[in-house]
């Protein structure tokens, strides 16, 4: 028997209803190789931690990297949901971002959209009905990164919908 307004999937397991983060701050160094990275101002919620349910996930934070220093603000929303085996979905995955910083001479906005999966077992991420837009520059398809022995794979079909190359190279 389990206790009331707790779903039978949760019985004899420990249950999350709400997961939050406020204001974090994490620093990450490389002292060997002089490379840092911190991530400021994360908030995060996750709401319903129950892998046999959707998760909605928000989050936000500033990715700061590098000398010269570049940054990236970053808000993320989506519903994770567990698969089985080894297998995450985020449906309706939406990511909006600022970057900013060396190479670029002023800011560059950022909107991505789509539905993206983790396959843990293969160490894989695939991003479908991927749609990125950036002014100048707007490309719609799909994107797969696999772990390999020899580091990252990237593949991907890609269609260029938009390219503003004069405008990209002045930013």
């Amino acid at each position: 028997e389990h206790a009331p307004g707790v779903p039978a999937s949760l019985a004899g397991r420990v249950g999350v209803g709400r997961l939050q983060v406020r204001d974090g701050d994490l620093l990450w160094t490389d002292q060997r190789r002089g490379r840092w990275a911190r991530v400021r101002d994360l908030n995060a919620l996750v709401t319903g931690l129950d892998p046999a349910r959707p998760m909605p996930l928000t989050a936000s934070a500033t990715l700061d990297a590098g000398d010269p220093a570049r940054s990236a603000k970053v808000a993320l929303s989506t519903t994770l949901q567990w698969s089985g085996e080894a297998l995450w979905h985020a449906r309706d995955l939406r990511l909006t971002s600022t970057l900013s910083g060396a190479p670029l001479r002023e800011p560059l906005d950022l909107n991505l959209q789509g539905e993206a999966s983790f396959d843990r077992a293969q160490s894989r991420l695939k991003v479908q009905n991927l749609a990125l837009d950036a002014d100048p520059l707007s490309v719609a398809g799909q994107l797969t990164v696999v772990q390999a022995d020899k580091g990252p794979v990237l593949g991907a079909q890609l269609h260029l919908r938009h390219l503003d190359a004069r405008a990209l190279a002045e930013r």
